[in-house]
């Protein structure tokens, strides 16, 4: 009979058990999927490489340069380029604004009100027959004496009519001559940053006349407005001239007490704030360099202002590289070297990975998902960087990848893969070799100090470790570059807060690593050793003998492993779990049996040996149900092997033979004896094989001494070697004899003599005449 994977979909299929088991999915589909040699590892390196590629060559070339960097080397102009001098252009603005003049229009209603005051005037005493009555009717109005009156009488005719007309027209092109304006208020116009020497009058008839400032009056207080209000009197006889000035006082005053007043020229608010937008369309102001001046001189500091020249410089330089063969050129010739170095580096990973971690290569999930974990953070460092942020953020993902690589396989294999990914980082920036260091010394830390996960303030600590070497590393590029000490400190607290939280992103995404690696930190197997989880409790409770074998087990499986440098932990927990399968027909195995009389007595020899082998069957069948991790399958199907069940073979022979005739003419064949496998694939699985094999066949012994011990264990081990179940483990002769004498040491510690304890004599009874005479 063949041998079946235990997996495969066909054996379930067979065992009507498919319904237990997901065999679906993409994951699944990819693992089952059979190429003929490398061809799929070799189609995922391919797409590695194009995708690398695509990261590294995507995006415009950045500034390498931070605000407040010291600069080592000047910075020199590729090309010619203007720059907007921004700050010459907005002086130029503002003072062209300044110089704008005020804007004042003709108020021709304050002429038209003292022109009608005097007609006013004139009009109330012709229609007053004496000057009592004036007043009377009048009410005050008019500060007129008698003799005014009189004289206004006087020209009733149509000849003192027309003079009094020229005394009016008089006065109004004197009032219209006067510049009288008012300042205008600070919400219209500060005229404190005004420089305009000259102001601009839009007489009544809508002229423009520019007038010196000079030459300009203000009707500012009650004194200034009297006095101008006499001088236009004068063209008045001297007994009109108080009534004409309160006249033009009237007119002209608004609120004395608010120091209001109306001028003859009222300030003109949109034309001024029109002549200030046009004075805004003046053309900017340019700096012009010259290919090859300085644009920062070595050993300068990098202000705000520069970077913005060296920005213009470089996106100037971007814009021209594009039409001209003399820059195009040089940066085609970069683009292929750049592309020959990554093609070279994944080339040399994807050797060393063939060198160091060989299974990895005959898995393609693993292959794609450490295909995905690189090309992720070489994205995210592109990323990062764009956001114009400091390119020592980009020690956030080197040091996830680096802590991932570092859970998930080897110290070794770890930091060999992320130096390549330092490199890949290092080439995506186009950064200095000073980052590549720092980046180098992260990978290093992380790689070498990041142990077991027993708990989850591990990776608390690495996450110390690591910061605090990246913020050393950091300050000491910054000092050997001769940076500001500020400067300095803020770029080490940037490095070591990078690579402090992307440890901290690492524990939060562990549950999520561990699935798609399909692994078990040693924080996850403590859980899972946990007797109070459901799968434990069942099997304590179904099949406590077995509970107590598979606890015996862990014990000397641990032991074992810890001597060869294997994962003892893993080893134990898997023990635990090995046997599960047997509570779902636990009265069929010895251990579970309380009396003499065995479940077995009842079947033929080949329906026992269904039950045996149906306990994996059924084990793989529960890790699936409770979501054992995967990587716990293996001690489930592998701790047998493919190793010949001899009891019920044996018991086959004898039965066939009762019978008088063998089933197929022929003694039973041993293939259709033995256990379905697979056999073990890691040190781990195999030292539970040694564990499971010997502790069985120690316990038979009647008088298990050491002598007895030692000879058994021996022959069971080479028992397993020479039947080839060891051939698919990278385990050693020189592991598999100190796996050998750890397993001798622990069953005669387990097995060891125990001395007789002589009883305790019982008293003799005296008499009681005896007793009384004592």
């Amino acid at each position: 009979m063949p041998f079946t994977n235990p997996f495969s979909k066909s054996r379930l299929t067979r065992r009507g058990d498919l319904r237990r088991l997901d065999v679906g999915g993409p994951r699944k589909w990819l693992e089952h999927l059979r190429v003929s040699g490398a061809t799929l590892p070799l189609l995922i390196a391919l797409v590695f490489c194009g995708s690398a590629l695509c990261i590294v060559l995507s995006g415009e070339e950045r500034l390498p340069w931070v605000p407040d960097q010291t600069v080592d080397t000047p910075i020199v102009a590729r090309i010619d380029f203007d720059r907007l001098n921004e700050t010459k252009t907005t002086q130029t603005l503002e003072a062209a604004q300044r110089a704008t003049p005020n804007y004042f229009r003709f108020n021709k209603p304050l002429i038209e009100r003292v022109t009608g005051d005097l007609r006013a005037l004139q009009t109330d005493v012709r229609a007053a027959e004496s000057y009592e009555k004036f007043n009377e009717s009048s009410k005050g109005r008019w500060k007129l004496s008698q003799a005014g009156y009189d004289a206004v009488r006087k020209l009733s005719d149509s000849e003192g009519a027309a003079k009094y007309d020229r005394w009016v027209n008089g006065l109004m092109n004197g009032l219209s001559g006067e510049r009288l304006v008012q300042r205008p208020t600070a919400a219209e116009r500060d005229s404190q940053r005004e420089t305009a020497e000259d102001a601009i009058l839009v007489n009544a008839e809508g002229q423009d006349v520019r007038v010196s400032k000079q030459r300009l009056s203000y009707a500012s207080n009650e004194q200034h407005v009297v006095r101008l209000a006499k001088e236009l009197a004068e063209g008045f006889p001297n007994s009109l001239r108080e009534a004409v000035t309160q006249i033009v006082v009237q007119a002209i005053r608004v609120d004395p007490a608010k120091d209001r007043y109306e001028p003859v020229y009222v300030f003109d608010n949109g034309a001024t704030q029109a002549a200030l937008e046009s004075a805004k369309g003046i053309p900017p102001v340019y700096d012009h360099y010259k290919r090859g001046a300085v644009l920062v001189p070595a050993g300068s500091t990098l202000t705000p202002e520069l970077l913005v020249l060296v920005s213009r410089e470089h996106s100037r330089y971007l814009e021209v590289r594009q039409s001209s063969v003399e820059l195009y050129r040089p940066w085609l010739y970069k683009r292929l070297g750049q592309s020959g170095l990554v093609i070279l580096i994944i080339l040399g990973l994807s050797l060393y990975t063939q060198r160091y971690q060989p299974r990895l290569v005959a898995q393609p999930v693993h292959c794609l998902s450490l295909a995905t974990l690189l090309l992720s953070m070489m994205l995210a460092s592109r990323l990062l960087v764009a956001g114009s942020w400091s390119e020592l953020w980009t020690l956030a993902p080197m040091t996830t990848a680096a802590a991932i690589l570092t859970i998930v396989y080897s110290h070794r294999f770890a930091f060999g893969v992320s130096a390549a990914l330092a490199t890949l980082i290092a080439l995506t920036l186009n950064a200095s070799f000073e980052l590549f260091l720092v980046m180098m010394a992260v990978a290093t830390t992380v790689s070498f100090t990041l142990g077991d996960i027993r708990s989850r303030m591990r990776l608390i600590y690495v996450g110390a470790w690591t910061g605090a070497a990246a913020g050393v590393m950091a300050a000491l590029v910054g000092l050997s570059q001769q940076q500001a000490p500020g400067f300095v400190a803020g770029q080490a607290g940037v490095a070591a807060g990078a690579a402090f939280l992307a440890c901290c992103v690492v524990l939060v995404l562990l549950p999520v690593i561990e699935k798609i690696f399909r692994l078990a930190t040693s924080m996850t197997l403590l859980e899972w050793a946990d007797t109070s989880t459901p799968l434990l409790k069942q099997l304590i409770q179904k099949a406590p003998g077995t509970w107590q074998h598979s606890h015996l087990l862990g014990s000397m499986a641990e032991a074992a492993a810890d001597e060869i440098g294997a994962n003892g932990l893993l080893v134990r927990v898997g023990a635990y779990y090995h046997d599960i399968g047997k509570m779902c027909k636990p009265e069929y195995f010895v251990e579970n049996q309380p009396g003499q009389t065995s479940a077995h007595s009842r079947l033929a020899p080949r329906m026992s040996l269904l039950v045996i082998l149906g306990h994996i069957k059924d084990g793989l069948a529960l890790a699936e149900e409770y979501h054992l991790p995967k990587i716990l399958h293996q001690f489930i199907a592998e701790h047998h092997g493919t190793t010949l069940v001899r009891y019920f073979h044996a018991m086959a022979a004898q039965y066939d033979a009762a019978r008088g005739r063998f089933r197929d003419d022929r003694p039973p064949d041993e293939s259709e004896f033995r256990y379905p496998g697979p056999r073990p694939h890691t040190k781990e699985a195999a030292i539970l094989m040694l564990c499971d094999g010997v502790e069985g066949a120690v316990r038979s012994l009647p008088e298990p001494n050491p002598s007895r011990i030692e000879a058994v264990v021996h022959e069971i081990v080479m028992e397993r070697l020479m039947d080839g179940q060891l051939d698919d483990c990278d385990i050693s002769l020189k592991d598999l004899a100190r796996v050998e004498q750890s397993l001798i040491k622990s069953l005669c510690s387990i097995y060891h003599g125990r001395i007789a304890y002589p009883k305790t004599p019982q008293p003799q009874s005296q008499p009681l005449a005896a007793t009384r005479t004592a």
